[in-house]
């Protein structure tokens, strides 16, 4: 398991970000590009892996509009990281195997590998994560927009 130093603030994010079913209309959010959603509020995205060993935690930032990168969402996407590494889903990735198993509803069967798809709901934006538990891989994505609309259903 990858060590992380978690403090109160972290735990008590849960209460911060909900877990939401994607609408069918959502589901190109997991994989969309910069330049085809810049107008629909996309602000940037984080890709990830856990290194050969599965351990690890290596990240890239994409930007995609500057304009909507404020404080706030820096603030509210470290707490969402660093929340989803305590709950497992980017702990390593033995425990994000794990997770997406536990998970399979959120399965996005249309991709060419296994990838799941998981939709949060912070306080000012929602993320798209999709995670792809498969060794020497990009195992996740997470795509991250202003918020425009609600959704209905909780996992």
């Amino acid at each position: 398991m990858a060590q992380v130093n978690y403090n109160a603030h972290t735990v008590a994010a849960k209460q911060d970000f909900m877990f939401l079913l994607a609408t069918e209309n959502e589901r190109g959010r997991f994989y969309a590009s910069e330049a085809g959603e810049r107008s629909n509020g996309l602000i940037g995205y984080l890709r990830g892996d856990f290194g050969s060993g599965g351990d690890d935690f290596y990240t890239n930032w994409f930007d995609c509009d500057l304009r909507l990168k404020r404080p706030p969402f820096k603030k509210e996407f470290d707490m969402l990281v660093n929340y989803l590494r305590w709950l497992g889903l980017l702990g390593s990735l033995k425990e994000m195997e794990t997770y997406c198993n536990t998970h399979k509803h959120t399965s996005l069967t249309d991709w060419l590998s296994p990838a799941f798809g998981f939709k949060v709901s912070g306080r000012e934006n929602d993320y798209f994560i999709r995670a792809t538990p498969r060794h020497r891989d990009y195992n996740f994505y997470i795509m991250c927009y202003q918020r425009k609309e609600e959704s209905e259903v909780l996992l």
